[in-house]
């Protein structure tokens, strides 16, 4: 397989900083990352990444969650949540999007490494 494309969604720019230099160091493509529903959608549709790591609370009028539901209506690309939003019902509206899985802010490189591995596994060749 050739070098994983990893798409961040994020609304802010230190932790999309971060994430990205984290991922870049493990020789991880990571596109540029965006900030809003519409981009993240923009991205998806001419640059098919392989994974996203999406954020729940964007810039916009769309949250991560119904931006994930509209991915995942015409792609099967893996989504991980990336949120400090830990409430029962913004975690309940995440699992029912079908997602990956979903990653705790702030989180460690090790944590964002393993999640990242996984969804990659899953991803046909």
């Amino acid at each position: 397989m050739e070098k994983v494309k990893i798409l961040i969604v994020e609304d802010d720019s230190i932790i999309a900083m971060f994430t990205r230099e984290i991922l870049s160091r493990k020789g991880y493509n990571v596109l540029n990352a965006v900030s809003t529903a519409e981009e993240a959608l923009n991205v998806v549709q001419k640059e098919s990444p392989d994974l996203i790591l999406m954020d729940i609370t964007l810039d916009g009028p769309v949250d991560g969650i119904e931006a994930t539901r509209k991915i995942l209506c015409s792609s099967n690309v893996p989504v991980i949540f990336i949120t400090a939003n830990t409430d029962e019902h913004t975690l309940k509206r995440a699992k029912d999007t079908g997602a990956f899985g979903l990653l705790r802010k702030p989180f460690m490189p090790k944590d964002l490494y393993s999640s990242v591995n996984r969804a990659i596994k899953r991803i046909p060749e």
